[in-house]
């Protein structure tokens, strides 16, 4: 669902337009312009607002922009969004033995969530611990099923690892993933449930670079 202009209204009303009744995950889509009835937003950059999303399924209100009606267009003023779209953990060992970058296997897969193409989105992965197999072990961003490139390379042991990668993903449904790979033998990510001794999840997050 797009929404491209706002018909009616005089200088100085405020109106504030809800997300309501989209599917989990799916934005209606405010496009930037400044014509006629158009609307104005913040960084003249497109926003896909959510009725929900995975991370807050159970939300009765959409997230909302409020606008005022300039003597020509809606100029945005106040907005009202969720910074994190999804969240999600494992809480058990992940063995890796794949060897190639092609079948590395996915050590956490965040929600599919459709896009709206122009606002930057940050993923996010942390975990306890991974150890290399033989001599390496490799992780990598996945977006759907291709490969956003290797992130690191380790030869030893690494602790309380946590890294970053922003990009606008396509306006379409996507869905993130962490994957790991050995060069040979056996390698492994490690995570727990929490708690006095034990380790805490490894986590993938979602969320707006805005």
């Amino acid at each position: 669902t797009a929404v491209n202009t706002m018909t009616g209204g005089v200088t100085g009303e405020i109106v504030t337009l809800v997300a309501s009744g989209q599917a989990t995950g799916v934005p209606v889509v405010l496009n930037h312009a400044t014509g006629a009835d158009n609307l104005a937003l913040a960084g003249g950059r497109n926003l896909g607002i959510y009725a929900q999303l995975p991370a807050d399924a159970a939300a009765s209100v959409g997230e909302s922009v409020t606008f005022v009606k300039t003597a020509t267009y809606w100029r945005e003023i106040d907005r009202s969004l969720r910074t994190v779209l999804d969240y999600q953990e494992r809480t058990s060992l992940l063995t890796v033995t794949a060897t190639t970058e092609a079948t590395a296997l996915a050590a956490v897969t965040g929600s599919a969530i459709t896009f709206d193409g122009a606002t930057p989105i940050t993923y996010e992965f942390s975990c306890y611990d991974w150890s290399r197999g033989t001599s390496q072990i490799t992780a990598v961003f996945w977006e759907d099923a291709a490969s956003l490139g290797l992130w690191t390379t380790t030869v030893n042991a690494f602790h309380n690892m946590t890294r970053t990668l922003r990009r606008t993903p396509t306006a379409v449904a996507h869905t993130p993933s962490v994957r790991f790979f050995v060069n040979a033998g056996t390698g492994y990510v490690e995570a727990g449930a929490g708690g006095v001794g034990a380790q805490l999840p490894m986590s993938l997050t979602v969320s707006r670079g805005i």
